[in-house]
Parts: structure tokens; sequence; C-alpha cells
């Protein structure tokens, strides 16, 4: 079994600054590049890298109604997508917005979820504290009014990297895989793109940024 780990770095860049960003996305191309003696970097265009590595592991899903017991061929993906006109005080004004809604909002979704004991859907309230956003995103089975659903569609996710005047937003899939050295190297290229890459003191593992 063949996995094929997959880093997409897109970013949406018009004009003029399309050009001004080439040389830092060159730079960043060469970083994965240097990564190590076996990656496989494909500049597929001027604004796409494409990080490969070929290995053979077992996915252990969370959801027990999947199977994931047996060898077979997957593909873990990391994409990072380049958006404009991204700065510290635009998160910082963003999130302040987004908390505004977020708060407002848990506080309609729990009363109704208390009203049913958490009972008839899969959803606990450790789950729900543990991903608001997320939950609230779904629109269900809260029987939201439009402008609640307006409000909802109000929370704007924030880049988890800035990068020469850009916002950077981390997708990955990141299943359980049960081979160590598998898992241990998956994480390490979400390490180096945090660390090194855009100089962060934490690591980003997925989590979304709101």
């Amino acid at each position: 079994m063949k996995t094929v780990i997959a880093l997409f770095f897109l970013y949406s860049l018009t004009g003029k600054a399309q050009t001004q960003n080439l040389t830092g996305i060159d730079s960043v191309y060469s970083m994965l590049e240097n990564y190590d003696n076996t990656s496989l970097v494909n500049k597929s265009s001027n604004d796409e890298l494409i990080w490969m590595q070929i290995d053979t592991f077992t996915v252990h899903y969370y959801n027990s109604a999947l199977k994931g017991g047996t060898p077979k061929l997957d593909t873990i993906t990391i994409k990072l997508r380049f958006e404009n006109n991204w700065d510290s005080l635009r998160i910082e004004q963003t999130k302040n917005q987004n908390q505004i809604l977020i708060n407002q909002l848990s506080f309609i979704y729990r009363n109704y979820m208390d009203s049913i004991d958490w009972r008839g859907y899969k959803i606990t309230k450790g789950g729900f504290e543990s991903d608001k956003v997320g939950h609230l995103k779904m629109k269900y089975p809260i029987p939201f009014t439009e402008i609640q659903k307006s409000k909802i569609d109000l929370i704007q996710r924030c880049p988890d990297f800035l990068f020469e005047g850009m916002g950077v937003f981390l997708d990955c899939n990141n299943p359980g895989i049960r081979e160590d050295n598998i898992r241990i190297s998956y994480t390490n290229k979400l390490r180096y793109i945090s660390n090194a890459v855009f100089r962060m003191d934490s690591v980003n593992y997925g989590k979304k940024n709101y």
C-alpha cells in the first residue's frame, strides 16, 4: 500500500501583487525542496507547490462506523491557501466580532440541546464545547431562524499564518495513522510549516482559527 502526502500551496493574487509575491513563493519552494532527501516538491504552476512523500500505513478512523483495520491506498493532504489583505489588526478585529456571534449563537444552541437532554443526536455537550463553530456551521439540529443562520455565516475564519501581507490558511485531514514513523513524519511536516516556514512558536495541527 502506497500513500502520497501532498502539500498544496495556493494563493490568490491579482496584477501587481502577484509579481511582488513571486519571490516569496519561490523561497517557500526552496525551503520545502531542502527539507530532506526523500521529499519531492513539484512546482506545477506559479501559484501552486505540491510536496509528496510515498509511504505505507494503516488509517484508524475516529468514526466507529468506518472500517480502517486493513492497509489501503490513501492520501494525506495538507493545503495552504494564501489570501490578500490580512494583518494582525484585521485578525484581532475579526476574532472580536466572531466571539460576539459565537457567544450569542452558542447560548441558543445549548438551550435547545438542554431542552432535549442532548438526546436523539450523536452530539455531546463536551463535543460541542470543543468545536463550537464547527457545530454551529452545520446549522443542525437546532431550528435556527433565518436571521440566526445569517449570523452563523458572518463568523469568518482567520488565517493561521501571516506571510508578506497575506493570510495563510492551513487545511489538513489529519487522520489517525497507526504506524508511529509515518504519523511522526506527517506531524513533523506540520511542525516544519509552522516553525521553520512561517516562524511561529506553536504548531498548527489543523485546528481552524476563529
